[in-house]
């Protein structure tokens, strides 16, 4: 990831390096007066304890290297910098939560920091107005997923911005009990839970790109949250969510690019109190296995203009019950593009003259038993469905309907460049295109084919 901006460097500025006369860093920290700029020069360091407000600036990447015990650098004081310090090899015990940088201080400042064999990344605590930017953070390598510790982890701490941030081979990154916080352009790889917010309001998580993790973003009992223009491709572990929302309350989730997860977007009693709504919107959900997966006690919510391309199932409902009839498919006359859309666009508005109604035999037999998927996309399944249509006899009832689908994709505008990073692989993203693509051309091509269609039946 790029480096973020910090502050110039003062030229009053006190200098120490392994062959200054300043040459103890712990010691010159501890002599410093409130407020100092200590650049660090180069050089090999013990772990430090930093308990008054300064700013650490390291150049030459300094390295602070615990030796497998306790933490790089504890800071328990406001108002605290730390910017280009190489930090490795924390200890291994999650009862003190060993740590490469531990803060408990408000405004406390981690910046284009590289940490290394952590066990926890940066972790902070009581940090209201804090900045987590520009580092790269990687867990112990050697353990499994469940054993590691949290790259970014933050405990009620307000307004906290986590961004630009390159967390890999990690557990969890965490925001616990702390509003207002925004986290946007981080790149996690390799983890368990790319962002868990929990018991937090009024947040914000965009730009990010979460990639090959067991869950993208999970937000569980929080308040009016926005998950907008992220890419979360490849969670596809025990849980397997791209987005995942547990009971929370007045959220949108707007122009993602949500690929090849177990479940695109999860979706557990949200929104959960009255009168509140969950809005989607201009998001692509793409080669899924479940587009979506909903359970029968979410309701309130609205998805409109989404793309739901070549997914297993668009929407399936997890549990015992139907799909609540209060979900909306469609918002001021504008509904879903469905890939498998079978209808028509006679008046060329961009809207399907038919609804779309999810009610294949095969998907409701799918539902009650999961081992079918072995048959998708088969002649039988084909045959199966086909037989459904042409004899009322096993017509099925529809899972959903929307009554103004779309007849064209709506591609996210802001969503993560994914012809970078390596984080997505370029053939499927040239495949999704041009599948979009033939498939809107195959359908204007034939418009007067189905119109003629429609009026031979009408007559």
């Amino acid at each position: 990831m790029t480096p973020v901006e910090v502050d110039p460097v003062p030229g009053d500025a006190i200098r120490v390096c392994q062959d200054c006369e300043a040459n103890d860093l712990q010691a010159t920290i501890d002599a410093a007066p409130e407020g100092a700029v200590i650049v660090v020069e180069g050089g090999s360091w013990p772990p430090l304890s930093i308990i008054k407000p300064v700013r650490l600036v390291g150049q030459q990447w300094p390295l602070i290297d615990a030796k497998d015990e306790g933490t790089g650098i504890t800071i328990a004081a406001n108002d605290v910098s730390i910017e280009g310090f190489d930090i490795r090899n924390s200890g291994r015990s999650f009862d003190k939560e060993d740590s490469g940088i531990y803060f408990e201080g408000e405004r406390t400042k981690v910046l284009n920091n590289r940490l290394t064999e952590i066990l926890f990344g940066v972790n902070g605590a009581t940090g209201h107005d804090s900045v987590i930017a520009g580092n790269y953070i990687e867990g112990q390598t050697g353990i499994s997923e469940g054993l590691r510790g949290d790259g970014i982890k933050v405990w009620y701490s307000h307004r906290v911005q986590i961004y630009n941030n390159h967390v890999t081979k990690s557990r969890d990154l965490l925001v616990w009990y702390s509003n207002e916080s925004r986290v946007y352009a981080n790149l996690v790889t390799d983890s368990r839970y790319g962002f868990h917010f929990m018991n937090s309001d009024d947040g914000e998580a965009a730009g990010n790109q979460m990639v090959n993790n067991s869950v993208g973003i999970y937000i569980m009992y929080g308040k009016r949250f926005t998950i907008k223009d992220n890419l979360l491709q490849n969670s596809r572990g025990p849980s397997g969510h791209g987005i995942g929302l547990k009971e929370v309350d007045g959220f949108e989730v707007t122009g993602n690019v949500i690929y090849n997860n177990r479940i695109g977007i999860y979706n557990d009693n949200s929104p959960f109190s009255m009168n509140t709504y969950g809005i989607f919107h201009d998001n692509l959900i793409a080669y899924n296995d479940s587009g979506i997966g909903i359970l029968p006690s979410a309701r309130a919510n609205i998805y409109y203009q989404n793309s739901f391309v070549e997914n297993l199932e668009h929407v399936v409902v997890l549990g015992e019950g139907a799909l609540s009839e209060q979900n909306t498919w469609s918002q001021n006359g504008l509904g879903n593009y469905w890939s498998d859309y079978t209808g028509y666009d006679a008046d060329a508005d961009g809207i399907g003259d038919l609804p779309f109604r999810s009610a294949a035999m095969t998907e409701q037999l799918r539902r009650s038993h999961p081992q079918l998927q072995l048959f998708r996309f088969s002649l039988a399944e084909t045959a199966v469905d086909f037989a459904a249509e042409a004899m009322p006899l096993f017509k099925t009832d529809a899972l959903l309907e929307d009554a103004y689908p779309l007849v064209k994709p709506v591609l996210p505008q802001n969503a993560p460049d994914v012809w970078q990073e390596n984080t997505i692989n370029r053939t499927s993203v040239v495949s999704i295109s041009l599948i979009v693509g033939v498939a809107a051309s195959m359908w204007w091509a034939t418009k007067p084919v189905r119109a003629a269609s429609k009026q031979m039946e009408a007559a």
